[in-house]
């Protein structure tokens, strides 16, 4: 696959506090990284590249079985190709 320009990426922030005791925050870290992610036709594209066959994909840690563009987190289910 071949991109004309930047694969898509997002910055992602974190900050977290650790507290030894409630309420007493010991330590605090944050965090900032870029994430590269994946369209579900580039997953598609990958998988039956390497000789998998898509059998679904479904939006990982969700009840609904839907993927739209708010669906962060996908699962792929797949299955070995039998060529």
């Amino acid at each position: 696959m071949v991109w004309a320009k930047e694969p898509p990426k997002c910055e992602v922030c974190y900050s977290a506090g650790i507290d030894a005791k409630k309420g007493t925050e010991i330590d605090h870290l944050e965090e900032t990284q870029v994430n590269r992610y994946f369209l579900v036709q580039e997953m598609a594209f990958f998988l039956e590249e390497n000789g998998f066959k898509v059998v679904q994909f479904l939006p990982a840690y969700a009840k609904t079985t839907v993927i739209n563009e708010d669906t962060w987190h996908i699962l792929a289910i797949a299955e070995k190709s039998k060529e």
